[in-house]
């Protein structure tokens, strides 16, 4: 039990180490609060997976090693 917990703890810092992680804060209005993850870190235009957090809403999008679909081209 105690090396499944130690295992979840130890993968998790790593996750965040190799994500890029943007912090908006304000102390005056909630709706200046903002937290954006995009992981991996050496891929910023065509993330794995990204989580995002802002005024009590999460949406989390997992893209998968190809990374985020380029919009379709109109031409």
């Amino acid at each position: 039990m105690w090396k499944l917990l130690k295992w979840s703890v130890i993968g998790g810092v790593l996750l965040l180490i190799l994500s890029d992680i943007q912090l908006s804060t304000s102390i005056y209005k909630y709706e200046d609060n903002r937290v954006q993850i995009d992981f991996p870190r050496w891929q910023p235009k065509q993330p794995w997976a990204t989580l995002s957090w802002h005024a009590g809403q999460t949406e989390f999008h997992w893209y998968g090693l190809a990374g985020k679909p380029r919009p379709a081209s109109v031409l």
